[in-house]
């Protein structure tokens, strides 16, 4: 109905919880929108919508005045909400001809009724059309209406020689009237046109539950999309480890809510001629198959980075010295006892030399020195034969 293919050509357009963002699918309705809409109007669509009056979450229908101007726009709105949290308004606007127009086109030919659509509040959406009459609806009229709604959805009353039928249309939260004067005869079937009414709504609810699930849907995947844009960003996607930057942007933010910590620097013995001789595939084996047994070695709250080809560095929080050595030396022990398989069936070892540096060893010490520390006491494992753990210049545990 939106494309203007029909007589009732209306705009589609979505408005955000605090009027900030406004979209339709006309630069026009576009306009009327930001020039009209009042968030904080005491009848507006937006006060409507809100969880307090509306804790079902149920479509709707509004009036709403066009600045400058004396013509309204009626809009059939829903509540959008995401997460459980209300952030906007979809809504159907048509304007008030369009809407009388369509009104008038949908009655039978013979009808002996004037009809006119209120809101659930009882503020008139449309004017009268169909077999009008001079009857005009008084205030003390709508106020015994909106008493006898409230025990039953539909209902006739009397005033003099003019009936007056009403229903609340189901599924629309609006309040269809009719009045008859007694030369207009008193027993016009007003389910007909109900059901015209019901069919309309059923068509903007279904358009409107639509295009709630593709907005939804489309923050859901900005979020996911989100997510793994950041995964992607802090994380190595051979190893699953994180990498240099989430290694550290992780450690330096819980760092401070621990009195000691301790790093484990270690790089996998004769990486480089691993390549040279098996090729990188098998090198990209090593890396994983390395990653996987470090992680089998250490505590589920230590933090083990890939910070460079085949540099491995591991987190211990609330740890000393000693507890940092007998963690390397399990790191040592799983790998040296855990050789690669190659597809030939032949037996990669696997081997590397750590460093470990405490921070209760240098309590004035950053964490990056700290890091820079235990790399140095892992180079000066490789220095000593590889395949082993050293934690001072002049200590170290071989194989």
């Amino acid at each position: 109905m939106a494309t203007g293919a029909n007589e009732l050509t209306a705009d589609l357009y979505y408005i955000s919880r605090d009027g900030e963002f406004i979209v339709s699918l006309s630069q026009e309705m576009n306009s009327l929108l930001e020039s009209s809409y009042n968030p904080h109007e005491e009848q507006g669509s937006f006060v409507l919508a809100s969880p307090l009056l509306n804790p079902q979450r149920e479509p709707f229908w509004t009036r709403q005045n066009i600045a400058k101007t004396d013509d309204t726009l009626v809009n059939a709105a829903i509540p959008v909400d995401f997460r459980g949290e209300w952030i906007g308004l979809l809504g159907i606007a048509f304007e008030n001809d369009a809407v009388q127009k369509f009104l008038a086109g949908s009655l039978p030919e013979d009808t002996q009724s004037a009809y006119q659509l209120f809101d659930e509040q009882l503020i008139p959406l449309t004017n009268a059309v169909g077999s009008v009459n001079q009857f005009q609806l008084t205030a003390q009229h709508l106020q015994t209406i909106r008493e006898m709604l409230e025990v039953s959805s539909r209902g006739t009353m009397r005033d003099g020689s003019v009936f007056i039928t009403f229903g609340r249309v189901v599924g629309t939260r609006s309040v269809l009237i009719s009045t008859q004067t007694l030369s207009q005869g008193l027993h016009e079937d007003f389910g007909r046109f109900s059901i015209l009414l019901i069919v309309m709504w059923g068509i903007f609810v279904l358009f409107l539950w639509g295009s709630h699930r593709v907005i939804c849907r489309l923050v859901r995947n900005m979020g996911s999309l989100q997510r793994e844009m950041q995964r992607h960003a802090l994380h190595d996607d051979l190893t699953g480890a994180l990498n240099r930057r989430g290694f550290f942007a992780k450690t330096s933010q819980i760092s401070p809510n621990y009195v000691d910590y301790t790093l484990v620097q270690l790089d996998l013995d004769h990486f480089k001629k691993v390549n040279d001789v098996y090729g990188h595939l098998v090198g990209d084996n090593v890396l994983i198959h390395a990653t996987q047994h470090i992680q089998r070695a250490i505590r589920s709250q230590d933090i083990l980075g890939r910070i460079g080809g085949e540099e491995f560095c591991i987190y211990l929080p609330n740890s000393d010295l000693k507890a940092g050595i007998m963690v390397a030396t399990r790191v040592k022990w799983e790998l040296e006892s855990s050789a690669l398989v190659l597809d030939d069936g032949r037996k990669l070892p696997v081997t590397a030399s750590l460093g470990v540096a405490s921070h209760s060893e240098y309590p004035e010490y950053t964490l990056d020195q700290i890091q820079s520390l235990a790399d140095m006491r892992m180079y000066t494992a490789k220095e000593r034969g590889r395949n082993q753990v050293c934690w001072q210049d002049d200590e170290a545990i071989g194989t």
